[in-house]
């Protein structure tokens, strides 16, 4: 073995309601956040920002506008980051986010997350008020004090915070958005020709430049290479992932952008693989306890339902729908779903 990482279980933990709270509210205040940088709070979000990206780039150069696409996977998000830059990165967040809503503390509600804001909260009964100085003092005692048992031996982790916590994906996120932050205001006057997202660990990017100037696919093969190599904190790894010309993956997603169009298809991860060799390349405990179980009966009419509905967010244009609904029954049927099963689910 030669990784390890400790993954915390918070089930009967004494304080896992007040990480719980402290979680929905840093929460609220990454979302607040107003400045530049690319992270995405939720998946669905990256179809808006690629039709924003292709309205914005599309016609940058007329006719001699190209496009450079980028994609590539941040490594080392939790365990390698030293703990004092970690709680930087909050810290900072904090303070800008106090400076520019004039607020200081959260709301969070435990009966409607979608009630959850900036500033306090005076139904005592349904929400919880929480200061931005509590926000930072419980966040930095979690990534301080994460303690395991391996081998009968007490180990305290000094570097990195714990996996399966509450604070882990919100503090890597701070720090990303931290140093995203300072790479776009040091390209501020490149900005047009670069634009980028990131969901947790998956980071994607578009360049434009003018086909028949150099400098400027120089200037955006630069901004690439800056991207990979200087924006991450320096524990942090980006690695490449190779796709065709202007075009890559995101999650369920597959984009391609070109000057005449902008397509996006929905993708099941086992659709290159059943052609190739008729067989499924991934199958997680979730599709197993979903699709299979017992053969006796018909999976829920909302499994089917949820994947069509992602399949539609995904999706642009009628024969981005068409070819995705294809690729989906494909999947299904490799997943022995019944065609009655998928008869019920009709849109």
């Amino acid at each position: 073995m030669n990784r390890k990482r400790g993954i915390v279980s918070y089930f009967a933990h004494p304080l896992k309601f007040v990480y719980s709270i402290n979680a929905k509210a840093f929460l609220v205040v990454l979302k607040s956040a107003k400045f530049f940088h690319s992270n995405l709070f939720n998946p669905t979000q990256a179809v808006l920002h690629m039709k924003f990206l292709y309205m914005f780039l599309w016609d940058a150069y007329g006719a001699n506008t190209e496009f450079m696409s980028w994609a590539a996977d941040v490594k080392e998000m939790y365990d390698s980051l030293p703990q004092e830059d970690i709680i930087k990165a909050i810290t900072w967040i904090l303070k800008t986010v106090q400076k520019s809503s004039r607020r200081d503390f959260v709301c969070v509600n435990l009966k409607d997350r979608k009630k959850h804001h900036l500033g306090k909260g005076y139904n005592l009964e349904e929400t919880v008020s929480i200061s931005f100085k509590k926000i930072f003092e419980i966040s930095s005692f979690e990534i301080k004090n994460a303690y395991m048992v391996l081998g009968g031996a007490v180990f305290l982790q000094k570097k990195g915070c714990p996996t399966g916590g509450p604070v882990p994906p919100n503090s890597s996120s701070a720090v990303c958005i931290f140093y995203e932050h300072q790479f776009q205001i040091s390209i501020y006057d490149h900005l047009h020709f670069i634009y980028l997202f990131r969901y947790f660990d998956d980071l994607r990017a578009i360049a434009v430049y003018d086909s028949t100037d150099t400098t400027t696919k120089n200037l955006a093969i630069d901004l690439l290479d800056q991207l990979q190599h200087h924006t991450y904190h320096p524990s942090m790894n980006l690695i490449l992932e190779q796709y065709p010309e202007n075009s890559f993956k995101f999650l369920e997603g597959e984009f391609k952008v070109s000057r005449e169009k902008l397509s996006c298809l929905w993708a099941s991860k086992n659709f290159d693989s059943l052609l190739d060799s008729g067989k499924m390349k991934i199958l997680s405990s979730q599709d197993f306890f979903s699709y299979s179980g017992d053969k006796r009966k018909i999976a829920k009419k909302a499994v089917v339902m949820g994947k069509l509905c992602t399949l539609m967010g995904y999706t642009f244009s009628d024969a981005d729908v068409i070819y995705s609904f294809g690729c989906l029954l494909c999947d299904l049927y490799a997943r022995s779903f019944q065609k009655r099963v998928l008869k019920i689910s009709e849109i």
